[in-house]
């Protein structure tokens, strides 16, 4: 049922390069080079909006969770043993990154292995709702909703 929209994509690009290139251009300019200039200005506009909805998605994530974040983070680093250990060593921004590869600045190395997620954490049963598992261990807030 969908399939029926396409044909509408496509129409007022079209309906644009009839406009302005086929009835008044065609003669003078190749139909080959209007292609190549509209290729050349579509894939750097695919690049940057690619970049500017990935900004956008971290402002997203930041205004939604940011009550969250602190307790996640505490969660997370508490769980960690090299995230308490000091930190040594220069990183790679000469001060700014000290301790780019123990986490330093920029927060703990996190390593999960398959058996951290799947073994029971303090004797869990297999009937524990697996929601309240993680907020206990990731201090996360999960609400059901119906349906």
């Amino acid at each position: 049922a969908d399939a029926v929209l396409l044909p509408g994509f496509f129409l007022a690009p079209l309906l644009v390069l009839y406009l302005c290139y086929w009835r008044p251009l065609r003669r003078e300019i190749p139909l080959d080079l209007v292609i190549k200039a509209f290729a050349f200005g579509f894939a750097p506009g695919v690049v940057l909006v690619m970049m500017a909805e990935t900004a956008l998605a971290g402002v997203f994530f930041l205004l939604c969770f940011h009550e969250q974040i602190p307790g996640w983070y505490k969660a997370v680093s508490s769980r960690v043993p090299h995230a308490k250990a000091p930190h040594r060593g220069r990183g790679l921004g000469g001060g700014l990154l000290d301790g780019l590869g123990a986490g330093g600045m920029l927060g703990p190395v996190i390593n999960v292995n398959e058996d951290t997620l799947s073994t029971p954490r303090g004797g869990a049963t297999e009937d524990e709702d697996p929601l309240k598992e993680l907020e206990d261990a990731y201090g996360l807030t999960v609400a059901r909703t119906p349906g």
